[in-house]
């Protein structure tokens, strides 16, 4: 975001500044604090009430910058209404803002047309689900693991690292439908090859014993956070080692590495979904692969 502003001018490049982000309340609360020259922050990834900030819908600041998000995931509709004047030296600002929270439910009538283009678009999205992906001997009991190993394999590197955020606990056995595989790879992400330091890994595994949120936990192949080794060697701080992950995780998210770590990596054309489909129809008994 600090990219955004650098060299630009309000007045003369941009009359106001409204920031759309992707993030808990909280946080996009702290980003306000960061930034006083953005005026409206619009935050999605409410939560529920019972987490801390999950009642949030609009807060402002001293430096006059809301923050503004729509509790309860997807149970209302945002509005926010914005009054603007000018300054005394001619620039647009904020006079006024109103805000409220419209409920998605029953009592809002469903527009016909809207209507049948739902219809359709899940009777397409049905039928694609159910598109056979591959046939398989026996089972992949653990699905995260097995996403993580296969990333290592793909990328040729020592060690595979990705959040569990980024996938779901499935068993995949006998036909797999591409339903299964989306079920698995929860967000179909790139994969990112880099260089990291055993001083770096020892952190991430640190700083995942203090994280609450499980998609915020941290899978490994090749290298083993309870014996501190990688491939059975024991890890050097300053040992640097190759490694893949997602683009997420290699863009600083859950900010566990440095957010330039994927300017300096090798961003690959394959996603995970494409990873994991490619294997299975490559190998019907992946355990003997």
């Amino acid at each position: 975001l600090q990219q955004v502003f650098d060299g630009v001018a309000r007045g003369g490049d941009y009359d106001l500044a409204v920031v759309l982000t992707h993030m808990p309340p909280l946080e996009a609360l702290e980003l306000a604090r960061s930034f006083p020259e953005v005026e409206l922050f619009v935050a999605g990834d409410n939560p529920m009430e019972h987490v801390l900030g999950g009642n949030m819908h609009i807060i402002e600041l001293a430096s006059g910058a809301r923050v503004v998000s729509t509790p309860e995931r997807g149970a209302f509709v945002g509005r926010v209404e914005l009054s603007l004047g000018r300054d005394a030296q001619g620039g647009l600002q904020i006079l006024s803002i109103d805000t409220g929270l419209v409920p998605v439910d029953e009592s809002i009538d469903a527009d016909p047309e809207t209507a049948m283009r739902i219809a359709l678009l899940e009777e397409a999205y049905a039928r694609d689900r159910q598109a056979l992906v591959a046939t398989i001997d026996g089972s992949i009991r653990d699905g995260p693991q097995f996403v993580c190993d296969l990333m290592r394999q793909a990328g040729r590197t020592e060690v595979a690292v990705i959040n569990l955020g980024a996938l779901r606990p499935v068993v995949l056995t006998g036909a797999i439908r591409k339903a299964q595989v989306d079920s698995l790879v929860r967000f179909d992400d790139a994969l990112v090859q880099f260089h990291v330091t055993g001083g770096q890994l020892q952190r991430m595994v640190a700083s995942a014993k203090t994280r609450t949120r499980a998609g915020q936990q941290l899978l490994f192949s090749g290298f083993d956070p309870t014996t501190g080794t990688v491939n059975g060697i024991p890890v050097e701080a300053t040992e640097t080692y190759r490694a893949t992950t997602t683009a997420f995780l290699a863009g600083g998210g859950d900010d566990y590495l440095p957010p330039a770590t994927i300017e300096q990596a090798a961003v690959d054309s394959l996603r995970l979904s494409s990873l994991v489909t490619g294997f299975l129809q490559r190998h019907n008994d992946p355990a003997g692969a």
